[in-house]
């Protein structure tokens, strides 16, 4: 989809193509990942270029956030924590 935006099919009910969900993705590799939008296949068949337009809109915003904004948006229920790995040192053996 370009700008960080991903499209992910996710395969459900063993009812082929039909049986999709769309997830709509947000990635900056190494830095950050916001799950943004979904839908199910078989209730809407796409989004449109317009809705496209204002997820790569907010995806630019939401991952220009730091850590602190991050949090605050998780605090305020703006953001969904859904998981979070734990920050490591780079100089420490893993």
């Amino acid at each position: 989809m370009g700008g960080n935006l991903y499209k992910k099919r996710l395969a459900f009910g063993g009812k082929g193509k039909r049986g999709v969900l769309i997830l709509i993705i947000a990635f900056k590799q190494k830095e950050k990942t916001f799950f943004i939008y979904d839908f199910a296949k078989n209730k809407n068949n796409n989004i449109t270029k317009k809705e496209i337009r204002a997820l790569k809109k907010l995806t630019k915003i939401y991952l220009t956030y730091d850590d602190r904004q991050t949090q605050k948006a998780i605090e305020i229920k703006e953001f969904i924590e859904i998981f979070s790995l734990p920050t490591q040192n780079v100089n420490t053996p893993i």
